[in-house]
């Protein structure tokens, strides 16, 4: 801006301000804005909280600028109404995070949360106003736009709920004399939610409604009718409590009803009754009634006739089955049975019809019963003096015939109806004596038919036996303890066995856990010892009964025995000597092997008794691997093993460097390999025609390659034999022999750095050849691949240095060096395309593009024309790169056209999905970007035939970003447009009102200086001051560019 102060004409100083007004008021860029939530159909109450999105664009405000963007939040009952206000929020504010992020420039998605106030139901919308600030003063509003968000709904406003049925009342309450429940629920406004519709009897949700089956909805409301089996009682008062809840939460206000329920209906009389005859018995049987309040069944029946009432009949018994028993009846008689319904208000219905007689078969003689005690075991004795003895009811039984006592007199073949124990099944008896008792039980039909008998057996012993006596413990020369004492007396039930309890400290408690063994004889010898410890024993004499004798009391102390056992760690094939040596005299002591191959283990001597012998073992072919040796005595705690190494095969040693007949020179690694491992190796020797080399005892890796350094620069050339000797720690032998050659070390070096110096050659042009394929597509290599190839050929230079001075030994190394560079380039950087999407440019899209940036309709015209006319195609190519452990997608676009003219523009609308803007985009090509940022301009000139225009986007994209973005199409070309241009115009791109603008701005220019001129060219410049305050023009707005990018 310039401001201009004259002394003189004011009108000069008027109209130039007014120009510049119009100027900047033309240039001045107004914040857009769009409201995504809340969107039509939107349902909330007062106190809910509702998401306000919107998304807003403001190329004023980069967040770098000062400027700040603020939005004011309205509610109203019409659309931009701003009627009610919510609150002023700065979108500027980072901290607040009402944004997504603070640069505005393209658009940005906010969101603010409200909590809505009390306010009447009905229809409103959110009014937004967008506005931008000059500088960092607040107070100052720049530019503004206003929006609303599409209407959405508040009801605060409950549900209703309104009783159908029962609908009849009486004792000044609900009757019915059914189980029908309807009812409607009601919202005008958001409607019910199904889900939320609660039926409640007795005070617990019913178990027979489901709203999903029983509510048919109209608009948003529903009608329920349903059958509530939960009532059954006549007489009976039922709450019912209905709830439900609209959708956004509004509860409704219980609807409670109680109901009495007036059943007076009996069910029908019970049909399709049927019988079966068993013994004493007879099964009834009926087709089940369908009542929904159904109790059971009850059965009648007499011995007289089928013309019977329930009054005069015998009941039989009640059921929820349809079947019934009748059991222990006279077989001699005929029996009549019906059956009637009851319901659970115990309405109950006629007796069946179909009435007959039925006689049972005879009662056959029952099985006689199981007795069962759970104090004492039949024919056993015990030290118990309490009996219990019982047994279950036996099938067919009318009653039990019984006999208790000492003398074991059999029952009769009559029920016993007087003994109270043999009516219960159940014989209970105290503080019994000692002595043998019986019970004796036979099981009768109604006919005094009687099973056989049963028999328990009752055997009572409460004296202890006597202590055993002479008690001794005996240490035997192998270790073992034998105790042996006199046997104990019992008078009653006799000696069962002895309890044999040792510790390893006197005065213990015998118990089960530290009793040792049960005998039945007076001896008894302990192999479980160790030597040198003391034993401590007690001996217990036990009856038949389960009575204990007093304990008896001894203790011995074993001797402590040493077994050694001595064998090599390795052996080879043949025979090797074992021997065992021991601190005492081992009895019956016998030697065992135990090789790799076998399953079991092989005696090779034994038995014998002493404390120092021998064994010999025989080691053959196939027996390598672990052995093992193993020493048993019959005084030996536990048995003594030792390990030792089977190994009968020679190395098989392989010569690794140098290979037979190679030839070498110089200082040169000798190198072979064996097939077992260091820990089986001695030593390995390395001989020259018989000379020695080195004695090598450590593998240098893996613990199976052996080294050794041999310098043959002092040797004449000429053929060598190479020798390699180890030697296991078996003691076996072997040796690999081959033929070298031994070189002039000179002569060998240079002829091995001139053929490496080839090979890194061809590896680097591999390396060039890689390179120029990545150029193609106007990319290069990354940092580490740049550095990797910088290094490989400074080796390479490196070592072509050293072969021109002669030093072919540095030569060879540094050509090892590059070759080793080139191969792990090779190795972690290579590239492919995956994608090159072509497609045809479209006049037709092109014109509606260009109408949307404000374009002329005479320059869209040329653009359809000149696009038309260019056989115009894009090309977009997806370049897979992997560089090391990365991989990376790269885009580059081709725009392909034919067309002979002077001056061309080509615009170019990259999508927003590849860049968000021209400084992601990098072109061999100048370009401008103009409104729409990415839109690009490139100006041409001198154009003929077929031209192709290439850019990329500089950033890559991962896998991930590659992937999702083919996914939403964003490879697939999009349009360009190509226009032939006459004369270049000076403001190009703009809108039709800036070239009116600009226009009008020349001729006022004009103007001012034609009347500056008419005024004061002959009389002379009148004095005045002219002060100018220059400032950096805007380079950003309608048809501006924003910057050049090349």
């Amino acid at each position: 801006m310039a401001v201009i102060f004259l002394k003189e004409n004011k009108a000069i100083v008027l109209i130039a301000f007014l120009l510049l007004a119009l100027l900047n008021n033309a240039f001045a860029a107004n914040p857009e804005v769009s409201v995504t939530k809340p969107s039509a159909g939107t349902y909330a109450k007062s106190s809910d909280t509702i998401e306000i999105v919107f998304n807003v664009k403001d190329t004023d405000v980069d967040g770098n600028s000062g400027r700040w963007l603020g939005v004011e939040l309205y509610y109203s009952t019409t659309q931009k109404g701003f009627e009610n206000f919510i609150g002023d929020y700065n979108l500027s504010d980072s901290s607040k995070e009402y944004c997504s992020d603070t640069n505005f420039l393209d658009n940005t998605s906010c969101s603010i949360n409200w909590t809505l106030p009390a306010i009447a139901d009905g229809n409103y919308y959110i009014d937004l106003n967008v506005y931008d600030t000059k500088n960092s003063d607040t107070n100052v509003a720049a530019d503004s736009n206003k929006n609303s968000s599409q209407t959405f709904y508040v009801d605060n406003t409950k549900p209703t709920i309104s009783f159908i049925y029962p609908d009849w009342a009486c004792d000044s309450i609900l009757c019915t004399d059914n189980q029908r429940i309807a009812f409607d629920v009601n919202d005008a406004a958001s409607g019910i939610d199904i889900a939320t519709i609660v039926i409640s009897i007795q005070g617990e949700s019913s178990k027979y409604f489901n709203a999903n089956q029983h509510c048919i909805k109209f608009d948003s409301n529903y009608r329920c009718d349903y059958n509530e089996l939960a009532i059954v009682k006549n007489e009976a008062s039922y709450s019912i409590d209905l709830d439900v809840k609209d959708k956004v939460g509004n509860s409704a206000t219980r609807l409670s009803k109680t109901v009495k329920y007036l059943d007076t209906n009996a069910p029908v009389a019970v049909a399709g009754i049927a019988y079966e005859k068993g013994s004493a018995s007879i099964t009834v049987s009926w087709t089940a009634n369908r009542e929904n309040d159904l109790n059971g069944y009850r059965i009648y029946y007499t011995t007289r006739t089928c013309d019977f009432n329930k009054s005069n009949a015998n009941y039989a018994g009640f059921t929820k089955n349809t079947s019934f028993t009748l059991t222990d009846l006279n077989s001699d008689k005929n029996y009549y049975i019906r059956v009637s319904a009851v319901d659970y208000s115990g309405n109950e219905s006629e007796l069946s019809q179909g009435c007959m007689p039925v006689q049972p078969n005879p009662a056959q003689a029952p099985s006689a019963p199981t007795l069962t005690s759970s104090t004492h075991s039949n024919d056993s004795w015990s030290n118990k003096k309490d009996v219990t003895i019982i047994w279950q009811a036996v099938s067919g039984a009318q009653g039990y015939s019984c006999t208790w006592g000492t003398a074991g007199t059999d029952p009769d073949n009559i029920i016993d109806s007087n003994e109270s124990y043999c009516t219960s099944r159940s014989l209970q008896q105290s503080n019994l004596s000692d002595g043998i008792y019986y019970l004796k039980v036979r099981a009768c039909a109604s006919n005094n038919n009687c099973s056989g008998i049963s028999t328990f057996i009752v055997k009572i012993d409460t004296i202890k036996p006597s202590t055993p006596s002479n008690l001794n413990a005996t240490l035997e020369s192998n270790g073992d303890i034998k105790l042996t004492w006199s046997a104990s007396s019992d008078a009653n039930s006799g000696i069962k066995e002895y309890r044999i309890y040792r510790e390893t400290s006197s005065g213990f408690t015998p118990s089960e856990s530290n009793r040792k063994t049960t005998v039945t004889g007076t001896e008894w010898t302990d192999t479980d010892t160790e030597a040198g410890k003391t034993y401590y024993y007690k001996v217990i004499a036990v009856d038949n009964a389960g009575n204990e004798s007093d304990a008896a009391s001894v203790s011995r102390t074993t001797e402590e025995i040493s077994v050694t056992i001595d064998v090599p760690a390795y052996a080879k094939k043949g025979t090797i000597t074992v021997r065992v040596r021991s601190s005492v005299t081992l009895t019956n002591a016998y030697v065992y092997i135990k090789k790799a191959h076998d399953t079991a283990w092989l005696k090779i001597r034994g038995p014998i008794t002493s404390s120092d012998f021998s064994a010999d073992v025989s080691i053959e072919s196939g027996d390598d691997g672990l052995a093992k040796i193993k020493v048993t005595a019959d005084n030996l705690s536990s048995e003594v093993q030792k390990g030792f190494e089977i190994d009968t095969k020679p190395t098989e040693i392989t010569w690794i460097n140098p290979k037979p007949g190679e030839s070498i020179k110089g200082k040169y690694l000798l190198k072979i390999k064996t097939d077992k491992p260091q820990t089986k190796i001695e030593k390995v020797t390395f001989y020259y025609n018989n000379n020695k080399i080195a004695d090598v005892t450590q593998a240098s890796e893996q613990n199976i390659y052996w080294v050794a350094n041999w310098d043959t620069t002092a040797l004449s050339p000429g053929t060598y034999s190479l020798k390699a000797v180890v030697l296991d720690k078996a003691g076996n032998e072997a040796n690999a022999i081959i033929s070298i050659a031994v070189e002039s070390a000179i002569e060998a070096n240079k002829e091995a750095s001139e053929r490496k110096l080839s090979e890194a050659n061809s590896k680097k042009g591999q390396a060039i050849a890689l390179l120029n394929g990545i150029n193609s597509y106007g990319l290069s290599f990354s940092e580490g691949a740049r550095k990797l190839y910088e290094e490989a050929s400074q080796a390479m230079q490196d070592a072509s240095n050293y072969h021109s001075q002669g030093n072919y030994e540095k030569a060879l190394s540094k050509a090892n060096e590059a070759i080793a560079k080139f191969d792990e380039l090779a190795s972690k950087y290579s590239f492919s395309e995956k994608e090159s999407n072509v497609k045809d440019v479209n006049a037709d899209e092109v014109s509606k593009l260009l109408a949307e940036q404000g374009y002329p309709q005479e320059y869209i015209s040329r653009a359809i024309n000149s696009t038309q006319n260019a056989s115009a195609k894009k090309i977009v190519k997806v370049i897979s790169v992997h560089d090391y452990n990365t991989e990376n997608y790269y885009v580059k676009v081709l725009l392909n056209f034919k067309l002979n003219a002077s001056n061309a523009h080509v615009i170019e609308f990259v999508p927003k999905k590849l860049a968000k803007s021209a400084a992601e985009i990098s072109s061999a090509n100048s370009f401008e970007v103009l409104q729409e940022d990415p839109v690009l301009l490139f100006r041409l000139e001198n154009l003929t035939g077929e031209t192709t225009l290439e850019y990329s986007i500089k950033q890559p994209f991962s896998k991930g970003q590659y992937e999702e973005l083919k996914k939403e199409g964003a490879f697939a070309p999009t349009e360009f447009a190509i226009v032939e241009v006459i004369e270049m115009p000076a403001t190009f791109g703009l809108p039709y009102i800036n070239y009116l603008i600009i226009a009008i701005f020349a001729i006022v220019i004009i103007a001012l200086l034609l009347f500056v001129y008419f005024n004061y060219a002959k009389t002379g410049m009148p004095k005045f001051g002219v002060g100018l305050k220059k400032e950096e023009p805007e380079r950003r707005g309608p048809g501006r560019w924003a910057y050049k990018g090349k």
